[in-house]
């Protein structure tokens, strides 16, 4: 089902400010028979409610909407889709993005925003990403206004918004740039140089990796996220194969590295896939991508790199919208 996108940002200095933007968009949302969904927090989800009143339509707080970046593109995509073959036939969303790092780097989180312009640009969608200037980090706020064509703050609303990137320049933004994992600054507890045999690297990727404090579900995901992206390099790629990984108590870090010219789209593997519609290396990219909380790609001195990585935080995450 395809119709009009939107996705706006709010930067807000007061309460006041916040409830004269937030609570007219999911009321014309309401009105115009879209589902409505809050992701604010319980304080500003109920303070939406309660000047907005109880509907159907109006879903509050969503405990999967924020996790990793990826999971959340995945989650949206998935509900929009279930909604649709129900009768749904619009979305809106208000959502605050905790960028705390326990997880996923600031950065990541800038370039989730851009990615939404991607990901969900398909559908009768119309998102509004809420930020308070007053505790927002300058860098998030900056990285923000550039993935955002519709701005509202103190100024008033901008449809226009000059600064805006498009997603494929967005994801090449050196400022917004992945970096390789600091656990690569140590030696890696497995380097396998030229991988052919997808069996035996799963059997020592294991008995690396088993060994942290994360959940035994999460170590068997990224075992298959790493399998997956060694295929795409065996399949795809040119041998060379090379494979590393490194771990801490709660992460895990894995580089596989081969020496053919990689994939050009920074899109790729983001976009929840009907059937038949998309190649299998990017199939198997999307898979992996569901698998841990971040892959990245690009070249390298090495060859062409893919960055797998997943962590999970020592403390609940703190206050939204900041970044350290």
């Amino acid at each position: 089902m395809e119709g009009v996108f939107s996705h706006e940002a709010l930067f807000y200095e007061s309460e006041d400010h916040f409830l004269s933007t937030v609570v007219p968009f999911v009321q014309q949302g309401i009105a115009d028979g879209d589902l409505v969904s809050l992701n604010l927090g319980s304080f500003f989800d109920e303070l939406v409610r309660i000047e907005v009143g109880d509907d159907p339509m109006l879903r509050v707080g969503d405990e999967l909407a924020y996790t990793v970046p990826v999971a959340v593109l995945n989650h949206n995509q998935r509900q929009i889709r279930q909604e649709i073959a129900s009768g749904v036939t619009g979305f809106r969303c208000v959502g605050a993005v905790d960028f705390a790092p326990e997880r996923v780097r600031w950065q990541d989180w800038v370039r989730f925003e851009s990615l939404v312009n991607h990901v969900l640009s398909t559908y009768n969608f119309k998102g509004l990403c809420v930020y308070d200037v007053r505790t927002s980090d300058p860098r998030v706020v900056a990285g923000v206004r550039r993935a955002h064509l519709g701005l509202h703050d103190a100024v008033g609303y901008t449809a226009e918004n000059r600064a805006y990137v498009g997603p494929v320049e967005f994801m090449g933004l050196a400022e917004y740039a992945p970096h390789p994992d600091p656990l690569e600054t140590r030696q890696p507890e497995l380097d396998s140089v030229d991988v052919t045999d997808r069996d035996s690297l799963r059997f020592d990727v294991n008995l690396v990796i088993v060994g942290t404090e994360l959940h035994r579900r999460v170590v068997t995901d990224f075992s298959y996220a790493v399998n997956e992206v060694v295929t795409n390099a065996l399949l795809h790629g040119r041998r060379p194969v090379r494979v590393r990984v490194w771990t801490s108590a709660r992460e895990i870090a894995c580089a596989v590295t081969d020496q053919g010219p990689g994939n050009p789209d920074p899109l790729s593997g983001y976009r929840l896939a009907s059937a038949g519609t998309e190649a299998t290396d990017t199939l198997g990219l999307w898979a992996a991508r569901q698998l841990c909380d971040e892959i990245h790609y690009g070249h390298d001195a090495n060859g062409f790199t893919v960055r797998l990585s997943v962590r999970r935080p020592r403390t609940t995450p703190a206050v939204a919208n900041s970044a350290q």
